[in-house]
Formats: structure tokens, sequence, C-alpha cells
């Protein structure tokens, strides 16, 4: 497995639009989930394996400029927040008394 500090990028989603239009182009995201991996092998392997019970729902392979025309409905600034938001998860306390934000590999 090929670990770089590159990120690779897949959409999940649906032909339908989302949200409110953004103030300065009038253009909206499209309904669906921003994925980030940290190897390309993780990235194919999600795609290859992705299943829905939804037969209008579909997963695309692509860059981070392809990702970023399916949020047109948000700033660049809240795009790229929410790319660094991906990166963090939720993982149980050694403790198990809960949960805390740590950043994903």
């Amino acid at each position: 497995m090929t670990k770089t500090n590159q990120k690779f990028y897949a959409w999940v989603g649906q032909n339908a639009s989302c949200g409110t239009p953004n103030p300065i182009t009038g253009r909206m995201s499209m309904y669906g989930d921003n994925m980030v991996f940290s190897c390309k092998e993780d990235r194919d392997r999600f795609v290859d394996e992705f299943t829905s019970d939804n037969p209008s729902e579909y997963v695309v392979k692509c860059s981070l400029r392809g990702l970023r025309g399916y949020n047109l409905g948000c700033s660049v600034s809240n795009f790229e927040d929410n790319l660094r938001y991906l990166e963090y998860g939720y993982v149980d306390d050694e403790d198990g008394e809960g949960t805390h934000l740590e950043k994903l590999d």
C-alpha cells in the first residue's frame, strides 16, 4: 500500500442539486458526499465495492478540481474547510468513556 501526503478523492451522490445557490455565481451543489482517502488503493477499493439500495446513487473517482465541480454552491473557502474536516473523525477513548476528534490516517 502506497502512503503519501497526496489525497485521493471520490464523490458519492445523485444527479440532483441541493442547498442554496452561491450568492456570487448563482450555481448550486450536487446532492452527495465528498470522500477523501490517503492512498489511491483505498479510494479505488471503496469505488469498486460501492453498493447502494438507491438506483440513482453513484460514485465517481475525481481530482480535487473535479470534486469542486460537485460543490459549486459553496465558496472556495467553505469547500476547503469541508475537505479539511473530512480528514478528522471521532475515535473511541481508550477508557471507553466517550470519543475525541482525531486526524485519520
